[in-house]
């Protein structure tokens, strides 16, 4: 009989996640699998703010990025970290650097003993929920209209990722909410 190593159940346990998610997604529309992706991102995005201090902003970075890889291959879309990076900057230019700069002041905050440290993780949890949100539904928006990596044009979508944002706001405090309800029972 065979021992079994780390590295093997690993292997097996990838290949079971794997062999699931097609089985849940086989039956779902390209959009319904998006709207998905988007919303599981969210939620981890969501759990962003209880990160340490800076670790958060470059947690948020990661989850989004990888968001827009998944996407893109969800839509057969070529997908480059960099291009991700420069997107990502270009969107939230304006307005959504506000809100980042707001939300790393929440980062920031958590150095704070007390109110800082109780305060901070939510409400920057809420900021990258919402900054997530807005951003996959910009890309669902923009591949379900035929657009691709290379025609993306980010003052065009602008307005709708300020639309969305506010949308992720009430969605991640509602999700923040139930959660704080959830563990209190």
């Amino acid at each position: 009989m065979e021992a079994k190593t780390d590295e093997t159940v690993v292997d097996k346990t990838e290949e079971t996640e794997e062999a699931t998610e097609t089985v849940e997604t086989e039956e779902l529309s390209t959009v319904e699998k998006a709207e998905k992706i988007v919303r599981n991102h969210m939620l981890v995005a969501l759990g962003t703010g209880v990160v340490p201090p800076v670790v958060d902003i470059a947690a948020l970075t990661g989850v989004q990025i990888r968001m827009l890889y998944v996407l893109a291959k969800n839509y057969d879309q070529k997908f480059s970290a960099d291009w991700g990076k420069s997107v990502i900057g270009s969107l939230v230019g304006g307005y959504g650097m506000a809100k980042l700069c707001t939300g790393a002041v929440y980062s920031l905050m958590k150095f704070i003993p007390g109110i800082g440290q109780v305060a901070a993780p939510v409400s920057l949890s809420v900021v990258a929920a919402a900054s997530t949100y807005a951003l996959g539904k910009v890309f669902i928006k923009h591949f379900e209209t035929g657009g691709t990596l290379l025609d993306f044009d980010a003052e065009k979508m602008r307005a709708y990722y300020y639309e969305q944002y506010e949308k992720g706001i009430k969605l991640a405090k509602d999700q923040a909410k139930n959660e704080a309800e959830t563990e209190s029972e």
